[in-house]
């Protein structure tokens, strides 16, 4: 069942990479997997969020962008039914929408009902996420820094514009 209220970022859920309905190139994601939310609540539109895929496929050559997620943050019976390292490949960010997203689920073997289990990122490995993400897109530490630059110019601009204020028009400057 689609989830139906807007992921945190950092949720972990399933999602499901239907091969009929991709349009499939060589390499990519073709069935229901565990996925990292990474859109922050405030870039949404609608109901469109871009997702990280996890994957016990150990990377052929571990790149920044390969990050191994702990077993602390996963669902506790995805990790008991199968052993193993799971692998964040932030190299393969896709844009989904809800309908493509459910919580984690397993069948209660006594009742036969339907549990849903939430599992979300601690906060260094969702860090560690993002800066691999950075990594992905080429964005590198010193991109921020004209960012910073900026703000501290405005600031200077804010200021000198406060003290011109303050200091009182010769008779020529008036017009």
């Amino acid at each position: 069942m689609p989830i139906s209220r807007s992921p945190r970022t950092g949720d972990i859920l399933m999602c499901d990479f239907n091969p009929e309905e991709l349009e499939l190139l060589d390499g990519a994601m073709n069935k229901r997997r565990m996925s990292i939310v990474v859109t922050p609540q405030h870039q949404r539109s609608g109901n469109m969020l871009h997702v990280v895929p996890i994957s016990m496929t150990v990377p052929k050559v571990v790149k920044p962008w390969h990050l191994i997620i702990p077993n602390s943050c996963l669902p506790r019976p995805a990790v008991e039914a199968k052993e193993g390292t799971r692998w964040a490949k932030c190299d393969c960010v896709f844009a989904v929408g809800w309908n493509r997203l459910e919580r984690y689920s397993t069948r209660d073997r006594y009742n036969h009902k339907t549990l849903y289990h939430s599992a979300a990122l601690d906060m260094p490995t969702l860090v560690a996420v993002k800066i691999a993400l950075a990594a992905v897109f080429g964005i590198r530490r010193n991109t921020f820094d004209y960012g910073k630059a900026a703000v501290a110019a405005d600031e200077g601009l804010n200021q000198a514009l406060a003290e011109a204020e303050k200091t009182p028009l010769k008779k020529d400057e008036q017009a």
